[in-house]
Formats: structure tokens, sequence, C-alpha cells
């Protein structure tokens, strides 16, 4: 018996391909997260780049602080109770000055420099007069401002080209005496102190020129 043959279907190449399963189709929700992301990365940039520009902006506004405003370290409050040169020197100098303010500054490295070159000869203790030390000091001696108290005195007489001149070493810098005068009554007391044997002090700095003719009077 003769069985017929059904010929066999064809199928499409297309048919054979099964459908993308959600894990294999294009991300595009992916894609639009990454630029959510971007985006937010931007932003927070801009922010920051921004407020370092405020920031910048602000400290360039800002005034500097004041030369009163420099903390006390930055100028000789450290020396206050110090004491340079030798206890025998027979010139002997009590500073009894501003010292952490700083508006001395000049004669408070002046002395710290003389005491230092010639410390046999010449003693210089330093006190703040803010403070209760230096406030004792000066009324010991009745004195009510800043003063450089060189064997006990601070009047001296000096002389100069219109003759002797008396220089008083208290008060305000450069108001009363300058450096010239202090390095010269200093000089004066030395000469005294040991004659020819007395050292001889370095100028004054450059920049406050010495009074002319002024010497220690004899």
């Amino acid at each position: 018996m003769n069985t017929e043959q059904k010929p066999e279907t064809e199928i499409s190449p297309g048919a054979m391909e099964e459908p993308l399963d959600n894990d294999r189709q294009p991300a595009t929700g992916g894609r639009g997260l990454r630029t959510v992301a971007i985006s937010f990365a931007a932003a927070v940039l801009l922010l920051a780049l921004t407020l370092c520009g405020l920031v910048v902006w602000q400290s360039l506004r800002s005034p500097r602080p004041s030369q009163s405003s420099v903390p006390r370290s930055s100028h000789h409050g450290h020396l206050d109770k110090q004491t340079f040169g030798a206890e025998a020197a027979k010139v002997k100098v009590i500073a009894a000055l501003p010292l952490a303010t700083g508006c001395q500054r000049k004669r408070v490295e002046y002395l710290l420099t003389v005491a230092r070159a010639c410390p046999d000869h010449l003693q210089v203790r330093f006190l703040d007069m803010k403070e209760a030390s230096g406030r004792q000091a000066l009324e010991q001696h009745s004195l009510k401002c800043a003063s450089a108290i060189v064997n006990g005195n601070t009047t001296f007489a000096l002389e100069s080209a219109s003759g002797v001149r008396h220089v008083v070493l208290q008060g305000p810098s450069d108001e009363k005496y300058t450096l010239a005068d202090l390095r010269a009554v200093l000089q004066q007391q030395l000469i005294k102190a040991y004659g020819q044997g007395a050292p001889v002090l370095s100028p004054v700095p450059q920049t406050e020129p010495e009074r002319q003719n002024a010497g220690p009077a004899s």
C-alpha cells in the first residue's frame, strides 16, 4: 500500500529567531540614568566652584589685621622679666616698656643689641609696664609712663652744638627722646663708670639719623 509522503513545512529564518527577553533588550533606561547622574555631578561641581569663588572674593574684601592686633608673641612680650648682662656690670638699665604691643620696638631691640654686645659692662632688665612687675618698677622711681631707667635715673645732660641739653628717657617712641639720645646716655654712663676701658656702643640703625654733635656731657 502506497503511503503518501507529506511535504515538509519550510520554516522561514525569521520564525526561528526567539524573542529577546528583558535582559537582552536594548538598555534605553540605563542611558537615561547615566545622563541624570552626569547632570547631577556637573551641578555639584558648578556649585563647589561657585562656593570657592565666593570664599576667595570674601577673603580679598576682608581687611588685613592691624599692627595692634598682632599676637603678643610677634613682639617682645617674651622678654618680660628677663635680664641680659652680668650682675657685676656697672651700668644697669631697667627697661620698663610696653613690650607686647610693639610700639617701642626700636628701643627694645637696640637695648637688647647693646646688652648682648657688652654684657660685662652693661646689664639690661626688661619689664613689661603693662604687667605688675613693670608697674611696680615705675612706681618705685615715681614714674607713670614708659621709661628707660639708667642707674636709677631717667634725666641726663648731654652736650650738643648749642651747649648742654637735657634728655629725659621717658614717654612714647621718638616724642621725648630718640635712639641716638638713648645711645648717647648709655655711652656717657659707660665712660663715667669705666673711663678709657669703656666699650663703644654700636650706632643706631640707619632708619633714624642721630642728632648732630650729640654726645655725653663732660
